[in-house]
């Protein structure tokens, strides 16, 4: 695990969502979130379309990887935040992801 100072760059977490269990710190209020995001209709785990037009903008060096299973079906997923669309991707699974705003 990688440390500057107090802040940790590398981190794991587990999260269980129905019933929620895990060691993720706020695995109550990122379960709800996956949750709406499943009654809505949305799959927070696709990639932005390549015929997407995303505004050029840098949300700094963070990435995440989210695997396992939601819906029923197995996720393997890239988080970064390097343009306006995936900072938007990144920032519709607050707080299953921690925040990128400073």
């Amino acid at each position: 695990m990688a440390d500057t100072g107090n802040r940790r760059l590398d981190r794991e977490f587990l999260i269980q969502c129905n019933p929620v269990g895990g060691d993720h710190p706020w695995k109550e209020q990122a379960c709800a979130r996956l949750d709406t995001l499943a009654e809505e209709g949305k799959d927070p785990f696709a990639p932005v379309s390549k015929r997407q037009i995303c505004t050029m903008q840098n949300g700094g060096p963070a990435t995440a990887r989210i695997t396992g299973t939601w819906n029923g079906r197995k996720v393997d997923s890239t988080f970064r935040r390097t343009n306006g669309c995936e900072i938007n991707r990144w920032d519709e699974l607050e707080p299953l992801l921690p925040s990128g705003r400073s």
